[in-house]
């Protein structure tokens, strides 16, 4: 649960965008923001919808709102990546859920 309430810290204002997101979008350009499941390796596409391309995935822009379709869509064993066009350099993070503990 930490590691939710560190990311959702500075979530969204609805008029505003967040500290991260302006962050991203001067730091890290070509980042983006998905979902993985850690069982399978493939990532979110949509409901009920995965794929092996992180191309073809789903980029959410910011993990407060990865986060939010995590809880919304009741999705488990699915971790936050930060991916960018160099595989090599992404950045999993692990999503540990209140129901989990």
């Amino acid at each position: 649960m930490k590691q939710l309430d560190f990311l959702r810290q500075n979530a969204r204002n609805e008029n505003e965008p967040s500290r991260w997101q302006l962050a991203v979008q001067h730091l890290c350009p070509a980042m983006k923001i998905l979902l993985r499941d850690m069982g399978t390796g493939l990532f979110y596409v949509g409901p009920n919808q995965w794929s092996e391309d992180a191309g073809s995935a789903q980029d959410f822009e910011s993990p407060d709102v990865a986060l939010d379709r995590v809880s919304d869509a009741n999705l488990g064993r699915v971790e936050l990546v930060m991916h960018f066009e160099d595989a090599g350099f992404d950045v999993p993070v692990t999503i540990v859920s209140a129901r989990a503990q």
